[in-house]
């Protein structure tokens, strides 16, 4: 009898331990929303006489993009110039520089003349970096390039274009 109770005994724990060995798996996830973007707090600049070249303005804006791969960034000139209030589609030329802290500026040459609406800048791929995904002090300046006959007001419209590099 005594064997029969040792078999039973050892039967009894080998199921037990069976049933409690059953692992379980739990899955954890989070999600980052993705951001891409160019802001700023001025975002209305007077270069001043259009009559010369040496008139200049500037804004500070943030870039920021927190794709690991980075982003591309172009300046796009809704006139292609200065265009003047009295003459429609006349624009007078200028250079806008687009300068984020410590990586490689990125420039329009706007052109001016007749006709040059949204003109655009050759765009430019920034690398992912940690920096640029939690925010780069960025300068837009704009110059005078060309200069201006008839007196009034010249104007245009900079968009500033980011996309992630996916």
């Amino acid at each position: 009898m005594n064997k029969l109770t040792v078999c039973a005994v050892v039967i009894s724990g080998a199921f037990a331990t069976q049933v409690m060995a059953n692992p379980v798996a739990v899955q954890i996830t989070a999600q980052n929303q993705a951001v891409c973007e160019v802001k700023g707090s001025a975002l209305q600049l007077t270069v001043g006489s259009a009559a010369t070249t040496d008139s200049a303005a500037s804004t500070q804006l943030t870039m920021k993009c927190n794709d690991r791969q980075g982003a591309t960034v172009k300046l796009i000139s809704q006139e292609g110039g200065l265009e003047s209030d009295d003459a429609e589609d006349f624009a007078i030329a200028y250079k806008a520089t687009f300068t984020p802290d410590g990586l490689e500026p990125l420039v329009l040459d706007a052109p001016g003349g007749f006709g040059t609406n949204n003109f655009e800048s050759a765009p430019k791929s920034y690398a992912g970096s940690e920096a640029l995904a939690t925010g780069i002090d960025t300068t837009l300046e704009v110059n005078n390039t060309g200069t201006a006959v008839w007196a009034g007001g010249y104007s245009d419209t900079i968009t500033i274009s980011i996309t992630a590099n996916n």
